[in-house]
């Protein structure tokens, strides 16, 4: 299953560098309906003030989230909990990934906020976590890019301690909390350490933010949109090509000098692959030439400096010189040791490679039918040059014709060089080709293959050469040919591929018409070294010919299997019958840098000349790192060399591009496959440069731009292995099959107590009104409801009695009753979900009765009085409320009756004599002293027995004179009814 899936088991997984919850969040989301790249930008605020009001009643210990005691269990107060369960076959390699950030990302009705018809409580999604735990206790560190309250889209980076390749990785997703009022995340510990920097380029306006901790922001942004632009996740920037930039000031931590990965997702809008012709002009050139001898150069490129190399003979005799250029700047010639095996009226080819940090040599010198093969190397600044090496890789079993011209080549992959030799002899009119490969540190190298399919055809005392390029799965053979036997001048140009073994090579085929430069004359040789630069699906050529007294330079290209076009970009004089040209070609992905040289008796014209491709910076650092997208493919530009890698897809198709160092190789990857790997011991440079996306400056100081979309641009200190981006890719690309969504899990489970109780049961000594308050409850999904509802005594029940209806609060009054009657009422509670307890049992109680009206005093005698009671209010019947009357004066005093209650024969009693109120109506107080004031008071009980204050006196007095002292003296110790001594 997919979406609905139920959950699986919850296994803990190891917690690695959790960070508590009490640092500070990386940016507090500001309220909007939308969350996107425009509200990011309040979050900068957030680095330095922590968001209190959600936080408040929160504190974290080592990435444990402690909640609020109200709420210890499930999802810690919320509501909704679904299982995310990543599915193991697309997570790529063995073992497990750490601290792996993974997206999840949709759009999910139940996401939408309340009031649009979801879950959600806040507008920004704050109530939206992700956590390890089916008790939500254990936080991730997460960062929201996006999300919609309106539509429940979201696209949310999740940081998992541990993700497995062999086993389901299973986290939760909660949400729906009205306790939370501002952001959980944590954006700047979702991206490890070893990121340096992270660009989600969502931000419509102001700063674009690195989500690391490095804080490597945006300093300037010229884009025609920002980011609104459909990106691979959310918004992204998009470019138009002409002037767009994107800037991120330098930074230490961008400096990726001991290794690191630098990877972007772009949408091209143009993959032309044309080139624009510049000027050609004449530098020093090399020297050694002999009358009618042949020689070649080659050229490569490190960084933003050209390098080159030449090989020429006189008789016996070899001169190898080596130069550079950077811009339009030319350092000269300067002659190193030659290797030996020149002969006269013979020839000689020289290959130039590099891995970053040495430059590689092969030559090819004969001597009539003698070949010798030799390797050498040297570092950049050539004040270290190796010995030339006979033995490595070792002799050819081939012969090449006397006076005639050979060619060999090699392009550099990985550790390895992979050679094409082009052996040529006139006599037989025999072309031979073999093919080699060897490590560059000297540990082993191939033996010679003998390739059957060989290239045709050339004769009479001409020449052939060759070229070797790889595009990191096959290897691209070039080769032509002069024949001039009838003095009619034909050049035939031809190609063929092979594996990296250098087996399965293809036949060779004639290059489409005209088969390539034509011009050669009877008895030269022409030269064409191709390094033969490959962007995308381009062969890039340069070639030199000599016919007579004339010369002529051309660049080429053609797809990798053919159609050739050729054009003339430069012509002259300044050549001699019988003698030779040569050509190279490289490449920094914003130009060809091309050379030509033609030989006039023993002199030589250099020429050097550039075309302008059609190139787009997606990431550029001067002198440090950069990716360029040239044409139809990609080139890494500046570290440690250029190295073109890779096919573009189509306009308007997303693409990932990485590139990976970890201090011994270089390895290029498109899409999470790897395309192209170098070996290499050159670090990136550490530089001031600023990081810019989208424009990139060539060793000119002119300006190319992208043209497109560029999105989610990430660097790292760390080479991320292939499998770690391939499972980046599959998770970004293919949401759907990455992960399982499981069923939604909410709690059913009603709170504690159930049933409900009462903590202080109904009552009071209010006569109208009741008070009462429940038990607390206790639950997983908070807020809890109480709810008091009211039910009529099925005898002596009063009238207003009315039910609370949900409330949060605990205490209930219930107001407007009458006194002295019967109330009935249950409490239940209930949690944020609606489950809802069980009710308490009914408590049934009476109103406090009202406290009586003073009573009335009348009918006086010399020894009596007669009451009338004032019950004011308080019931005669159902019930039936009682009533006690008390002495609580006399005057003189009497101290029969002082503080003593009225029975009802209206005789004085210690306790109190409950009386109706009909018995107290005319009661007649009996054996009171004469002339005597009596002051009554009166209180009332209810049914349930609870009394009433007294009220106020009620006064009469007795008739006649009052009792002298000495009687009172003399009834002293005399006893009354109830058995009391008078005192």
């Amino acid at each position: 299953m997919r979406h609905g899936k139920p959950e699986m088991p919850y296994h803990r997984m190891q917690q690695h560098r959790r960070r508590g919850v009490q640092r500070v969040p990386r940016r507090a989301r500001p309220a909007a309906a939308a969350r996107d790249g425009e509200a990011r930008r309040a979050r900068r605020l957030s680095k330095m003030l922590l968001p209190m009001l959600a936080l408040a009643s929160l504190a974290g210990v080592a990435g444990y989230l402690v909640w609020p005691t109200e709420a210890p269990g499930f999802a810690n107060g919320y509501a909704y909990r679904r299982a995310i369960e990543i599915n193991s076959a697309y997570v790529a390699g063995s073992g497990s990934h750490t601290d792996f950030p993974v997206l999840f990302s949709g759009t999910f009705p139940y996401l939408r906020t309340v009031a649009n018809g979801g879950k959600v409580e806040t507008d920004n999604g704050y109530d939206i976590i992700f956590s390890t735990s089916t008790e939500g206790v254990e936080l991730l560190d997460f960062e929201i890019e996006k999300y919609s309250s309106t539509t429940g889209e979201i696209a949310a980076w999740i940081r998992l301690p541990n993700l497995s390749t062999s086993a389901t990785t299973t986290f939760y997703m909660f949400y729906g909390s009205s306790t939370i009022s501002a952001s959980l995340e944590r954006a700047s510990t979702t991206w490890d350490t070893n990121y340096k920097g992270v660009w989600h380029f969502s931000e419509t306006s102001g700063q674009q933010f690195d989500s690391t901790a490095n804080n490597n922001d945006t300093s300037s942004i010229v884009v025609t949109a920002q980011g609104t632009a459909a990106g691979v996740v959310a918004g992204a920037n998009n470019y138009d090509g002409v002037n767009d930039a994107v800037t991120i000031p330098d930074s230490a931590s961008l400096d990726l000098t001991n290794g690191g990965t630098i990877e972007a997702w772009i949408k091209t809008n143009d993959v032309a692959t044309s080139t624009t012709q510049q000027s050609v002009v004449t530098a020093p050139a090399p020297s050694g030439l002999g009358a009618g001898e042949y020689g070649s150069f080659d050229s490569v490129m490190v960084g933003d400096t050209v390098y080159y190399a030449s090989l020429y003979c006189s008789g016996t005799v070899e001169t190898f010189s080596v130069a550079t250029s950077t811009g339009g700047n030319f350092s000269g010639w300067t002659t190193k040791t030659a290797p030996d095996g020149c002969g006269a009226g013979d020839g000689a080819a020289i290959s130039l490679g590099t891995d970053g940090s040495l430059l590689y040599y092969l030559a090819l010198t004969h001597n009539d039918t003698v070949e010798t093969i030799s390797f050498a190397t040297s570092t950049l600044d050539f004040t270290s040059f190796s010995a030339w090496n006979t033995s490595y890789p070792g002799p050819v079993a081939g012969t090449a014709g006397i006076d005639d011209q050979s060619g060999i080549d090699m392009v550099i992959d990985g550790d390895t060089a992979y050679v094409g030799l082009l052996l040529y002899d006139a006599a037989p009119d025999t072309e031979d080709y073999w093919t080699t490969n060897f490590k560059l540190d000297g540990s082993s190298a191939a033996a010679w293959t003998d390739q059957t399919n060989d290239p045709i055809e050339a004769s009479n005392a001409e020449g052939c050469s060759t070229a070797v390029e790889t595009d990191g799965a096959s290897l691209f053979y070039r080769s032509w040919c002069h024949e001039d036997y009838t003095y009619t001048p034909t050049d035939r140009f031809m190609r063929s591929t092979s594996t990296f073994s250098g087996t399965g090579m293809g036949a060779w085929v004639d290059g489409v018409m005209p088969p390539g430069p034509q011009g050669v004359g009877n008895h030269e040789s022409s030269n064409t070294t191709f390094q033969i630069v490959r962007i995308g699906n381009t062969l890039y050529y340069a070639a030199q010919t000599v016919h007579n007294t004339d010369w002529r330079a051309y660049s080429g290209n053609s797809s990798p299997s053919g159609n050739e076009q050729w054009a003339s970009v430069a012509s002259g004089v300044n050549a001699t019958n019988r003698d030779d040209g040569a050509a190279s070609l490289t490449t920094d992905g914003f130009h060809l840098y091309q050379s030509f040289a033609n030989e006039d008796g023993t002199a030589i014209t250099f020429r050097r000349g550039t075309s302008t491709l059609t190139s787009h910076p997606i990431l550029f650092k001067d002198n440090a790192f950069g990716i360029v997208q040239a044409g139809s493919g990609y080139v890494l530009n500046e570290y440690p060399r250029v190295t073109a890698f890779g096919t573009t897809t189509a306009p308007s198709a997303f693409e990932h591009v990485a590139i990976t160092y970890d201090g011994t190789w270089v390895r290029m990857y498109i899409n999470g496959e790897e395309k192209r790997a170098i070996k290499t011991n050159a670090d990136f440079n550490a530089t001031a440069a600023d990081l810019v996306l989208g424009k990139g400056t060539s060793v000119f100081g002119d300006n190319f731009y992208f043209n497109g979309v560029i999105d989610e641009v990430r660097i790292s200190d760390t080479a991320r292995s292939a499998d770690w981006l391939k499972t980046q890719y599959n998770n970004i690309t293919s949401t759907s099959t990455f992960y399982w969504i499981g069923s939604e899990v909410t709690d059913t489970t009603p709170p504690t107590p159930d049933p409900m109780t009462f903590a202080t049961p109904p009552g009071g000594g209010d006569p109208t009104a009741l008070v009462m308050e429940a038990t607390k409850a206790t639950d997983d999904s908070i807020p809890i409801e109480y709810f008091f509802s009211y039910h009529p005594c099925a005898s002596n029940g009063g009238t207003g009695g009315t039910q609370s209806g949900w409330q949060t609060s605990t205490s209930y009054t219930d107001t407007g009753l009458q006194g002295n009657k019967c109330y009935g009422y249950r409490v239940a509670a209930r949690d944020r979900l609606g489950n809802t307890t069980a009710s308490s049992s009914l408590v049934e109680v009476y109103t406090a009765a009202y406290t009586p009206g003073a009573p009335t005093v009348s009918a006086p005698t010399a020894s009596t009085l007669t009451l009338t009671n004032n019950e004011n209010g308080n019931p005669a019947a159902n019930p039936t409320t009682y009533f006690a009357v008390r002495v609580l004066s006399t005057s003189p005093p009497d101290v029969t009756w002082l503080n003593r209650y009225v029975d009802v024969s209206g005789n004085p009693s210690i306790t109190p004599v409950w009386l109706t109120d009909a018995q107290i109506d005319g009661l007649v107080v009996q054996g009171l002293q004469s002339g005597t004031t009596y002051g009554f008071a009166v209180k009332a009980r209810n049914q349930d027995g609870k009394e009433t204050p007294f009220s106020s006196e009620g006064s009469g007095t007795t008739s006649g004179s009052a009792p002298a002292a000495d009687v009172d003296t003399r009834l002293r110790g005399a006893r009354l009814r109830g058995g009391e001594r008078l005192r």
